[in-house]
Formats: structure tokens, sequence, C-alpha cells
């Protein structure tokens, strides 16, 4: 055999090495996202998890031996907080009821939720798609004793969670009937969305051709 075959040979096997490695690791970084995913709470979860802390912090301003009657405003979009802030207040051994003879009462306005996706980047070379999701609510809390008129608080609540979801998860925490639950996409950036997959398209077509045009 021929000096040159023998190059020839050899940077074939290099090239089918090349693609062989490049392809491996593709397939080994898509298996090791898929078995790394965890559903992630969805974002209605999340709104009614920041009610609980809301109930939790005004328990400790309201009296465990009088009743209280709980009203949450509007009546239309209360059921997204009503049950999580009841549960907060009798878990902290508050006597709520719905009876208007109570001597406490605490009103609850559920202002607003939001839903904020920023940084959307991909997790390492050809990774997944990861983007960074914040949930706020807000709410307005006052409890007053009715017997004396006395205002046992009075309060403006901003409460949120930050973490990080896979792209591919917004079909699982958004709910498409509930605009609350929906936020806006950011841009992504230039390079995962077109210079990995040319460098990727470059590495093979370089390959490929030397695999098949190298001089005999």
């Amino acid at each position: 055999m021929s000096l040159d075959q023998i190059l020839r040979s050899n940077t074939r096997r290099r090239s089918l090495f090349v693609l062989t490695i490049m392809f491996g690791m593709w397939g080994i970084c898509s298996a090791q996202n898929d078995s790394d995913e965890q559903v992630p709470e969805t974002n209605l979860e999340i709104i009614r998890t920041l009610a609980r802390q809301v109930g939790i912090r005004i328990s400790r301003t309201i009296p465990q031996d009088d009743s209280v009657r709980i009203v949450v405003m509007p009546r239309e979009s209360a059921w997204y907080v009503e049950t999580p802030l009841l549960q907060a207040l009798r878990e902290k051994g508050i006597l709520v009821t719905g009876s208007s003879s109570a001597p406490l009462n605490a009103e609850f306005g559920f202002g607003e939720a939001r839903v904020e996706y920023s940084n959307l980047r991909r997790d390492g070379f050809l990774g997944t798609k990861l983007l960074d999701r914040k949930v706020t609510l807000f709410l307005s809390a006052r409890a007053v004793d009715l017997r004396t008129g006395s205002i046992l608080t009075a309060s403006d609540f901003e409460e949120s969670k930050i973490d990080t979801i896979a792209l591919s998860d917004l079909t699982v925490v958004e709910n498409p009937n509930l605009p609350i639950t929906r936020g806006v996409l950011p841009r992504e950036g230039f390079f995962s969305n077109f210079a990995e997959p040319l460098i990727l398209l470059g590495a093979i077509a370089v390959a490929v051709f030397l695999l098949f045009n190298v001089r005999s």
C-alpha cells in the first residue's frame, strides 16, 4: 500500500471517528436532558403558593380567640387565591367563618398576578432551551376589629418566586384558558438560534468532505 493510500485511509478513519463522536455526544446530551427534566410547578400553583404566604403573614396579626369573616375581592377572580388564603389562616389557628356577625373582619383585594419570562438560552452547546420565570402576586389586606373599630392590619403585599424552567415546559406551566397564567416570551439570542446549528452543520460538512474527497 502506497503512502498516499495510507494517508487517505487514515483521513477517512479520522473523519468517521469525528462524525461518530459528534453524533454520540449529541445523543448523550439529548438523553441526559430528558433524564434530568422534572415537571415544574404550574404558574397557577405558584400564584396560590404566594397567596398562602400572604395568609401566613396576615395570621400573625389576627387574634386566635375570636372568629373572623374573610372576604376576597373582586369576586370574579377571588377563586385564584381564596382557597390557599383560607387554608393558611385555618392552619395557623384562626377561626374563619362566613358569618357577618363575626367580631373580626378581614378583606383581601386581589390586585394582580404577573408571569414574566427572561434570559432565553441553551443549557450548554445544543442543550435544552431554558428561561427564567418570575411569578408575582399583588394582594392587599385589611383586618378590622368591628367591636372597637381598630385596624389590626392594613398592608399591600408583593410576593414573588423566581426559578428556571425548560422552554418545552411552557405547555405544562401555562393554562391556555387562563390569561393570568401566561407570559410573553423573550427573544432568543443569536448564538443559540443560529450560530450553534451552523457550527454543527459546518463540522459535519468538513468531515463528510474529508471522507469522500481525499485524493488517491
